[in-house]
């Protein structure tokens, strides 16, 4: 037991009960916060305006007895992994928390409302788990200085633009898993939407995914889309075309790797986006924005299942990034 720093007079004192390796998760500071260099709580970092402005993500937590009263403290990490220190959790909030703002986040508030159907990556699923908060929407919510609340996040892991299914997960509740049954699930909130992001197609490309020819995938998309304006003719509609991806077992940019259909990712890729031009919807090829968050070089770090899924890391970059191409 050590007495905690500052307060040796009252004779507090600290025990590290456990320690173990937590999920990876980001946060934001809340102004208050205090943050200590070690488990021992015996040396104080000292923050800065910039450290307020950054995302700070969990690799630890640790159970710690401070004058007999158990509390939490995560150990957390800088984008960069150049500083980190631990922190009690009271002292953190939501990267999407009104009271942060990031460096680079946009000075009026956008107060209009924004949807989102997708797949698994605009859900915010790691590869192992929904990581609920930490979605590259969510990034892109806080950088274009929204409420989050206004931000509506349809976007349901395994997602297709070809079927109908829906799924029940979270507390028994049933939600539209493909594009089609996102939209009628939640055609009443569309109606009302200023900007419906469409992020979708990665499934489509997997083996045995059902979907069938570039030609079948691509005339569905057009179907809907054409319903989306129709539902809500104001909106604008943009499409994100997927992500950069690779194969489990090669470890092949599947860009250059044909599925059990005969077409590469890279080929259902521009496919979709002459679907996207010819309904005059406007596009967002993460390939061309921003080719350096994922490439064949880093992708074993920038995924955190290696092959699809990001980092909560890449998450903030992707939003970051996305946020960029924003018009209010």
């Amino acid at each position: 037991m050590v007495p905690v720093i500052g307060q040796a007079k009252t004779k507090q004192t600290v025990k590290v009960v456990s320690t173990q390796t937590a999920q990876p998760h980001a946060y934001a500071l809340k102004t208050r916060a205090v943050a200590y260099k070690n488990q021992n709580l015996t040396s104080k970092v000292t923050l800065t305006k910039a450290n307020h402005k950054a995302a700070w993500y969990r690799d630890q937590l640790a159970d710690i007895k401070v004058n007999g009263k158990k509390t939490r403290f995560y150990h957390v990490t800088s984008i960069t992994g150049q500083k980190s220190f631990w922190i009690e959790t009271c002292d953190l909030q939501a990267i999407y928390s009104s009271q942060f703002h990031p460096k680079y986040q946009l000075p009026a508030a956008y107060t209009g409302k924004i949807a989102v159907l997708g797949d698994s990556i605009p859900a915010g699923w790691d590869g192992v788990r929904l990581n609920h908060g930490n979605s590259y929407f969510d990034w892109f919510g806080q950088y274009v200085h929204m409420n989050h609340k206004r931000l509506h996040n349809y976007a349901i892991p395994d997602a297709k633009i070809v079927g109908h299914r829906y799924i029940t997960y979270n507390s028994g509740i049933e939600h539209g898993q493909d594009l089609s049954t996102q939209i009628l699930q939640h055609k009443a909130q569309l109606k009302k939407m200023n900007y419906i992001y469409v992020a979708i197609g990665t499934n489509d490309y997997t083996k045995a995914s059902g979907s069938g020819s570039l030609t079948n995938i691509g005339g569905k998309l057009t179907t809907y889309l054409k319903y989306l304006k129709k539902l809500n003719p104001k909106a604008k509609v943009i499409g994100i075309l997927p992500l950069t991806r690779y194969t489990m077992k090669s470890n092949v940019n599947c860009d250059t790797f044909s599925n059990d259909r005969g077409f590469t990712l890279k080929q259902e890729r521009d496919y979709l986006k002459k679907v996207y031009h010819k309904q005059h919807v406007k596009v967002v090829d993460f390939q061309q924005l921003a080719p350096s968050i994922i490439t064949d070089q880093n992708h074993a770090t920038t995924l955190n299942d290696g092959y699809l899924h990001p980092t909560v890391q890449t998450n903030q970059r992707l939003g970051l990034a996305l946020a960029q191409t924003f018009t209010n």
